[in-house]
């Protein structure tokens, strides 16, 4: 959900949750929403993209960049900042309107925020404490990402969010703490069930990705399917 006081894409009126909600503490304190990228389908006149913007004040001209779908969100955001001439650096984005909308935090200047000062391991400690907060996230995953934010634990991936695949092929990719690619399952696999085959196999899971995975089982009462749960298990095993 979007804060309307100014413009859909200032930054600085971006919260993905909502705006009865304070500014999530998925991402730095010191970040702030830069890029919004949302899936436009194929028209007569061309195929179908993916449509970055960016708008830092009122008064301001939208910035936007569009890629071709193949692409994938992430290069539709970096192009915005190309085109804008800003050296901004973004972290993973938070997944909106189930895949077809992302908003990307971005640090606005080298330096500016003590967890993005510090690379991936400000990102897991972000994660690890959002486990540790967690109701029912196993003690020893929070502990694993914390010994990882700390060096005690060389870093490994977290499954933290997906992609889906358009126009043709509704896949869905699970990625990473990073935004890095783990595994894609077909059009058979929601979101929601990949998350669960991610679980199954044995990945850690940020706290909203098991949430994801639990709701599958929990409260859908669904079992997570044998086939995605193999493919989830081999890229586990390939991870290093």
């Amino acid at each position: 959900m979007l804060i309307s006081t100014a413009h859909p894409y200032d930054p600085a009126t971006v919260n993905p949750c909502g705006s009865d909600a304070p500014m999530s503490n998925q991402y730095p304190r010191h970040s702030r929403a830069g890029v919004i990228v949302s899936y436009r389908g194929p028209t007569d006149k061309r195929g179908a993209v993916w449509h970055g913007s960016i708008k830092r004040s009122a008064s301001e001209r939208a910035t936007t960049a569009t890629v071709p779908s193949y692409d994938g969100p992430d290069a539709a955001a970096k192009a915005v900042l190309v085109k804008a001439g800003l050296d901004w650096r973004l972290l993973p984005a938070a997944c909106l309107d189930g895949g077809d909308r992302y908003v990307y935090a971005a640090e606005l200047s080298a330096g500016e925020g003590a967890a993005l000062a510090q690379g991936e391991r400000g990102i897991l400690a972000m994660h690890a404490c959002q486990l540790m907060g967690h109701r029912t996230a196993p003690y020893g995953s929070a502990r694993i990402v914390a010994d990882m934010a700390t060096g005690r634990r060389r870093p490994e991936p977290i499954v933290a969010g997906w992609r889906k695949g358009h126009p043709i092929l509704e896949t869905v990719t699970v990625k990473d703490h990073l935004g890095r690619d783990l595994f894609t399952l077909d059009d058979r696999f929601a979101p929601i069930h990949a998350m669960a085959c991610a679980r199954a196999a044995g990945w850690i899971l940020s706290a909203d990705s098991l949430d994801l995975a639990k709701k599958w089982v929990d409260e859908l009462g669904q079992v997570p399917d044998a086939a995605g749960v193999t493919l989830a298990r081999t890229a586990w095993e390939a991870r290093s």
